[in-house]
């Protein structure tokens, strides 16, 4: 079963907006925070309906309150979703989430792993990771051990969670235990009660970039930025982490840069075992390149093709899904007329991708989209802030015409 991190637009797109149980909030005038979603993850199966969906939620208050963690579901694609029940009430410690930097959620049946970053003693307040677990999808959890064995309290951040087989999971994240900065990985055979010993991926990374998991039939590829260039770069493991082995790049810009860009990179797949054609989405600062980029392989990421350009210099934020044979691409840009972010989408059943559409309202600004395959197609998540400070989430599955479906209550 393959997981991607992540067809034609229908006529008629499936949307829902929480707006209940402080989910959508509006802005705080007293402190001037803006409050609500501030994190934000999305996971599901491709080959399947479920779809699972983690909030970080920072109540309204003066000082603000701690931030809290809530899952909800859906088991029809996204078109609706259970009530959203918080894990770890009053238990859980997270670390100052943001979107780029959120807590993560993978699922294998009904059991589901959650990992964030606590509070700590790095310079910047971060520390160790944190873990909950769930084996009943979501309705009751409890607090699981920290996949990191370093035994710091110091930073560890820009965690990914996939599952890559019954109960087993696999967890990548960033740490500086040896000085610098790396990429480091642990897995669990045990739905999440226990991990692995950690294994480098990559000694050096990029310092402050989310990383993301793609899971195929026998194998998991991670995409993550390197540290000189600051080009996005893929390793694979077919071992559930014991060993990884490092494919280089997937675009290769030569971007020098010291500095903390903060924006991920992205894979999927289609086709069947042996013969699946990798695409792997990537963003680079270098002035003559500025934008996101779109390349793929079709011998398991040896060799890219020439990337392609998607949107303007102005698109960042990004992730990619496939369902049904076809991939569909999405990003937030940043558009003149409206002079606020958008989301963007384009889609591929071949080689040619589609002319690129608008799927957020104008009159928000909506930013750091989240697409994931499913049965029924690939749904799409994003967070975006009316002009009234307010901060949700929002959902538009890219399937056949379906009717919106209110929130749950």
């Amino acid at each position: 079963m393959a997981h991607v991190k992540h067809l034609r637009r229908a006529s008629v797109i499936a949307a829902a907006v929480f707006a209940a149980a402080g989910l959508l909030s509006a802005h705080d005038k007293h402190s001037g925070d803006v409050v609500g979603v501030i994190g934000l993850d999305v996971y599901a199966a491709r080959s399947g309906d479920v779809v699972d969906a983690l909030l970080a939620i920072q109540p309204k208050g003066t000082p603000p309150p701690p931030v809290e963690l809530r899952h909800t579901r859906s088991r029809d694609g996204g078109a609706t979703w259970s009530a959203p029940a918080p894990i770890l009430p009053g238990v859980a410690k997270v670390f100052s989430p943001r979107r780029g930097a959120e807590p993560q959620i993978a699922a294998s049946g009904d059991r589901l792993v959650a990992i964030w970053t606590e509070p700590g003693t790095s310079p910047w307040g971060s520390g160790s990771l944190a873990s909950a677990v769930s084996t009943d999808g979501g309705k009751s959890w409890k607090k699981g051990p920290n996949p990191a064995d370093d035994g710091t309290t110091k930073e560890h951040g820009f965690v990914d969670v996939a599952a890559f087989g019954p109960d087993s999971f696999l967890a990548v994240w960033l740490d500086g235990r040896d000085g610098g900065q790396g990429l480091r990985s642990a897995a669990s055979k045990d739905g999440g009660a226990s991990w692995g010993k950690n294994v480098d991926v990559e000694k050096r990374t990029c310092e402050c970039c989310a990383n993301r998991l793609l899971v195929r039939d026998g194998a998991v590829e991670v995409i993550y930025r390197g540290r000189d260039p600051r080009d996005m770069f893929v390793a694979r493991t077919t071992n559930g982490g014991a060993v990884w082995q490092k494919l280089g790049t997937v675009a290769s810009f030569g971007w020098q840069f010291d500095g903390c860009p903060e924006v991920a990179g992205a894979l999927t797949s289609v086709g069947p075992k042996g013969s699946e054609r990798i695409y792997a989405m990537s963003w680079t600062g270098k002035e003559s390149d500025a934008g996101v980029w779109i390349s793929a392989s079709n011998d398991l990421g040896h060799h890219w093709t020439k990337p392609v350009r998607m949107g303007t210099a102005g698109a960042k934020q990004l992730d990619i899904a496939s369902s049904g044979g076809c991939v569909t691409a999405v990003w937030d840009e940043y558009r003149e007329d409206a002079k606020r972010r958008a989301i963007f989408t384009s889609s591929a059943c071949g080689n040619a991708w589609a002319r690129p559409a608008v799927i957020s309202s104008p009159d928000v600004d909506a930013s750091y989209p989240v697409a994931v395959g499913t049965a029924r197609g690939v749904l799409v998540a994003w967070t975006e802030r009316a002009g009234t400070g307010e901060v949700g989430w929002k959902t538009q599955l890219l399937a056949k015409a379906q009717k919106p479906v209110p929130p749950p209550r």
